[in-house]
């Protein structure tokens, strides 16, 4: 699970960089982008994921099948309870097992 102070001092991290189509991030990384309103395109076991923003909230989709429930803006609730195959999005973004293809 992300730790509480890491999203309370999210306003104040300014070191993280752009990251390129083919890296990762950290689920801290991840946090701070959603945070942002940002939408996250990756790849976890050879297959594309979409982390969406929209009027319902967050969720993670593959195609055109949504795959999690909507979250408003519990970013953290997000990342530690939305799963894929399984596993948790926190846990595959610290694990570096996403591969970033876009950030929008």
């Amino acid at each position: 699970m992300v730790q509480k102070k890491i999203v309370d001092d999210i306003d104040n991290i300014d070191d993280f960089d752009d990251v390129p189509a083919g890296g990762t991030i950290s689920d801290e990384h991840l946090l701070y982008y959603l945070k942002q309103g940002r939408e996250i395109e990756f790849m976890y076991n050879k297959i594309e994921y979409f982390i969406c923003h929209s009027v319902e909230g967050r969720a993670v989709w593959s195609g055109t099948v949504r795959l999690t429930d909507h979250y408003d803006d519990r970013n953290e609730e997000f990342i530690n309870t939305a799963t894929i195959e399984g596993v948790t999005v926190a846990e595959i973004f610290k694990n570096k097992q996403a591969e970033i293809t876009t950030i929008f």
